[in-house]
């Protein structure tokens, strides 16, 4: 399978599997989405240095990664962001992430980090260490705070 990185082009094939993305992830659903944000920061994150947006096969996957420091030392980590492969493509999908080590690697990144919804024996295989469990909480900010928006 094909992997590049996206460029501004494809931000309308990006759109759609964002979309796609957030239908497979029911819990995801739960929480806002706002799409035209969503695409600014694809946007921006296809020209940055720190950042990794990469295709699959024109539209069968795509993955965002990022660079940031540790809230617990000044070291640079890898973080996944999205990972995500069209149903019909599941398991062709591991090129993504094969691109997403090499690119921390030649960035010089102390850790990599990856988000999975469970357990990810391939992960573990490849040394990949349990570090969190996710949970998140509804929790309306007050309307005066909306209204102030």
């Amino acid at each position: 399978m094909a992997i590049r990185p996206a460029t501004h082009d494809d931000l309308p094939v990006l759109k759609q599997l964002s979309a796609a993305f957030r239908a497979d992830h029911k819990t995801g659903m739960k929480l806002p989405y706002d799409e035209a944000a969503w695409m600014e920061v694809l946007s921006a994150a296809i020209e940055g240095d720190d950042t990794l947006v990469l295709l699959l096969d024109g539209g069968a996957g795509f993955f965002v990664g990022a660079i940031s420091a540790t809230p617990y030392a000044p070291i640079p980590v890898a973080n996944e962001l999205v990972w995500y492969t069209v149903p019909e493509a599941r398991g062709k999908g591991f090129g993504l992430f094969r691109a997403y080590m090499r690119w921390a690697k030649e960035k010089n990144v102390e850790y990599v980090f990856c988000t999975m919804p469970e357990p990810n024996p391939a992960l573990e295989r490849l040394g990949f260490e349990v570090a969190d469990i996710g949970y998140f909480k509804h929790t309306p900010r007050t309307p005066a705070v909306r209204a102030a928006e």
